[in-house]
């Protein structure tokens, strides 16, 4: 009889506390939702930021790979004409 009655004043308790949160819940959903959305937005525009920076950095070290290009193509053109010269002379 006791288990009984503790049991059913548990279930009683439980389905208080159950609705007291639905309630809350759908007060707040709103709320909720809106700042899910601004966490989504934000984390975005993060990794939209991270995105264009390194695709900005990939560029610079495209270019001065391009620059190591043409100071190696440079380099050889004098050195090529520096041999012409000496041969000449």
């Amino acid at each position: 009889m006791n288990n009984l009655f503790l049991a059913t004043t548990l279930d009683g308790s439980l389905a208080q506390i159950v609705e007291k949160l639905n309630v809350l819940m759908d007060s707040f959903w709103k709320y909720i939702v809106l700042a899910l959305a601004a966490v989504i937005v934000v984390w975005g525009a993060y990794i939209g930021i991270k995105i264009a920076i390194a695709h900005k950095n990939e560029e610079k070290i495209n270019a001065r790979d391009t620059d190591n290009i043409y100071s190696l193509v440079f380099t050889c053109r004098i050195r090529f004409m520096m041999l012409r010269l000496n041969m000449v002379c």
